[in-house]
């Protein structure tokens, strides 16, 4: 890839004036050291649903596609592995990963706020991050190959509708062949665009999607509640309690098990569980009382994440689910998306082959190619019209990424 000529610009200028404030991860405190964006390029992705999130970081090897243009705050936290430095990221659509620093200046799978700040320096209002590569017909100078990563200024005085962004050829560009600058037109879903606002509020990059426990925070408040009364059977009560939470939020479920729970009329005044239950309630937003009978019966199996961001009200259930009466064939999985703020997406066997992946997935998600990603993503996303936060966290997650080596083909074409 040809670097823009605009990187060799000395005086940096920074984009913006981010606030960084510390990050909380499993129970330690990272500072945010400054920000930026990647490149296409892959990542080493955190386990946020650990319980420590962050050990054994040498240890984290499942890949996840990263877009060029996506936002980064980088985190004070790195490690070596056979000579490469990994970076810890959290990224504007709520992941932590660990992305590829450069060796001697070269080869970093990200640009630095700074190294933007050159094309604002040089007097770019607008620029754009190639996505996608894509061969462009020009009129000077024949076809052209725009490849992923590259950046290019916007020009300001040509038209931007019919979704279509204008960007500027010049010489860092064509090099010897370069004469004169010539607008080009590309599809706006192709190209990232970032403005000298780009980081001007970045709080964004600093609420990673976490794992949201309702059993843990309603047995905090029972704990509290036991500190105000004294029952005699206070600890086998805490024990039931516990007991149903944990069977009432359960997480995962196996096609030979059977589960029933339910908590006696005794134990809930005793506690007044109601009153305890009622936040948790309103968090996921539930039409009934969690208290009660359920059943679970042989058959159905499957596993939930409950997920949120710090400063957003919505928490999301994601739930890997299948249903296989015997039990003995083989299952058809599906995954289900919902936020209490009203979406509701999922991806199973029949959209997953009408967006291109073939038969026989069994619904589960594998991606050899940022195309892949785009596409999986878009089940969600642009099908579903789930936010797309939780959408790239649910396929960065639940989906299995074989691509690393190289995200740029898929495997259909290596």
């Amino acid at each position: 890839m040809r670097l823009i000529a605009s990187f060799l610009i000395v005086m940096a200028a920074s984009v913006g004036h981010a606030a960084a404030e510390d990050l909380e991860i499993g129970g330690q405190k990272l500072a945010v050291t400054g920000f930026g964006i990647s490149k296409s390029t892959s990542g080493r992705l955190v386990n946020v649903l650990a319980d420590d999130p962050l050990a054994q970081a040498q240890k984290t090897i499942k890949g996840v596609y990263i877009p060029a243009g996506t936002r980064l705050a980088f985190l004070d936290r790195s490690y070596r592995d056979k000579g490469r430095m990994w970076n810890l990221v959290s990224t504007e659509d709520g992941i932590l990963a660990y992305v590829r620093a450069g060796v001697n200046g070269r080869g970093a799978q990200y640009w630095t706020q700074d190294q933007i700040g050159n094309f604002f320096a040089a007097g770019a209002d607008q620029i754009a991050v190639v996505q996608a590569p894509q061969t462009i017909k020009t009129d000077k100078y024949g076809a052209i190959s725009l490849t992923a990563s590259e950046i290019y200024r916007v020009d300001p005085e040509a038209p931007q509708d019919n979704g279509q962004v204008p960007l500027v050829l010049d010489r860092s560009k064509l090099g010897d062949a370069w004469s004169t600058n010539e607008t080009i037109f590309v599809p706006e879903q192709m190209v990232a665009l970032l403005s000298a606002e780009t980081f001007r509020n970045a709080g964004d990059l600093e609420q990673p999607f976490t794992e949201y426990d309702p059993a843990r925070e309603v047995l905090s408040a029972v704990d509290t509640a036991l500190q105000t009364k004294t029952l005699p059977d206070a600890a086998a009560l805490r024990r039931r309690v516990q007991d149903f939470l944990t069977s009432r939020f359960i997480t995962s479920k196996s096609c030979e098990s059977e589960i029933s729970f339910s908590l006696d009329a005794g134990a809930e005044a005793a506690l007044g569980l109601s009153g305890l239950l009622s936040p948790v309630e309103a968090k996921l937003k539930l039409t009934g009382s969690i208290a009660g009978a359920t059943k679970y019966a042989k058959g159905e199996e499957f596993d939930i994440v409950r997920v949120r961001q710090a400063d957003n009200p919505y928490i999301y259930e994601i739930k890997t689910s299948s249903n296989r009466p015997d039990c003995a064939s083989a299952p058809k999985s599906r995954i289900t998306v919902a936020g209490t703020d009203g979406v509701r997406g999922e991806i199973n066997e029949a959209n997953l082959e009408e967006a291109g992946f073939g038969e026989k997935t069994q619904g589960s998600p594998v991606y050899t190619c940022r195309a892949e990603f785009f596409a999986l993503r878009d089940i969600l996303a642009n099908k579903a019209f789930l936010p797309q936060t939780i959408s790239t966290f649910v396929v960065a997650n639940l989906a299995e990424f074989r691509g690393a080596s190289d995200p740029s083909t898929c495997a259909a074409n290596k």
